[in-house]
């Protein structure tokens, strides 16, 4: 599922990101290594609920939960 959805975020940038251990950490609280297509929906709704309520892209809004994770894991 992160490749599929990393090639779905190249394709349409405005509609997708990539879902990922770090994101979903960030986003949920919880540890995953695996990602199954339902799991993506849940993921893809958070991100774009939060892009919605910061004025951000999606791809911006996964970017920064990504690298929140990041820097709370350094």
């Amino acid at each position: 599922m992160p490749v599929a959805s990393a090639i779905l975020a190249l394709v349409e940038p405005r509609r997708y990101c990539v879902v990922d251990f770090r994101g979903w950490r960030a986003l949920f609280g919880e540890k995953r290594r695996h990602f199954s297509a339902r799991d993506y929906r849940r993921y893809r709704t958070a991100i774009t609920v939060l892009a919605t309520k910061l004025g951000w892209s999606i791809q911006e809004t996964d970017a920064v939960v990504w690298e929140i994770d990041r820097r709370r894991s350094a």
